[in-house]
């Protein structure tokens, strides 16, 4: 098994003291395509940028490993 391209562990955002994101997990390994789908204000773009590097955790981890 090889390792994951992007890790992303227990990660929570936070924003005017409220969590935005919440325990977040997701790995993506080489070759894997990836649909990101949810409701309005559920963190997809907080997830993103997290993925993108764009945003930091205020706990867990965003790892990218490729």
């Amino acid at each position: 098994m090889t390792a994951p391209l992007l890790q992303i562990s227990r990660a929570t955002v936070l924003a005017d003291g409220r969590s935005i994101l919440t325990d977040a997990d997701l790995e993506i390994g080489a070759g894997e395509v990836v649909a990101l789908i949810g409701r309005n204000g559920s963190g997809k773009s907080t997830l993103i940028r997290l993925a993108a590097g764009i945003r930091r955790a205020d706990r867990g981890q965003a790892l990218c490993c490729g």
